[in-house]
C-alpha cells in the first residue's frame, strides 16, 4: 500500500530527521542567489519548516499540483527573480524529495 502524501508531507516539515531521510541525494535544483551556486548536499540542506499550505497567497504566488506519484509545488513572485521550486515523487510506495530549487536573484 502507497504512503499517503497529506501525512508523509505533514511529517516532512515537523521532522528533521524525517525530512533527511526523505530527499534524494544528490538533490536536483539548488540555491541560487547573486553570487551563490550550489547544489543541494546533506551537509548544506536548509530544513523546510513551513508548508505550501502556510504560505500567503495574497503575498506570493503559489502552485501545487498532486496526482497519484509525483507532487510539484511553486512559490514565487511574479518578475522578482525569487522562485522556490519541489517535486516528491512516490518511489517504491513512499514519498520522496526530488527536486527543490530555492532562487533569489
Amino acid at each position: 500500500m502507497n504512503e499517503n502524501f497529506d501525512e508523509f508531507y505533514s511529517k516532512f516539515h515537523a521532522d528533521s530527521l524525517f525530512q533527511i531521510q526523505r530527499i534524494v541525494f544528490p538533490l536536483e535544483g539548488g540555491r541560487y542567489d547573486y553570487d551563490t551556486e550550489e547544489t543541494w548536499t546533506p551537509e548544506n540542506w536548509c530544513i523546510k519548516r513551513f508548508s505550501v499550505y502556510q504560505v500567503d497567497s495574497a503575498e506570493y504566488s503559489v502552485v501545487f499540483n498532486k496526482n497519484d506519484t509525483l507532487v510539484f509545488e511553486r512559490i514565487y513572485l511574479p518578475n522578482s527573480g525569487f522562485d522556490f521550486q519541489c517535486r516528491y515523487r512516490l518511489i517504491s510506495g513512499k514519498w520522496y524529495l526530488v527536486y527543490c530549487l530555492d532562487q533569489n536573484l
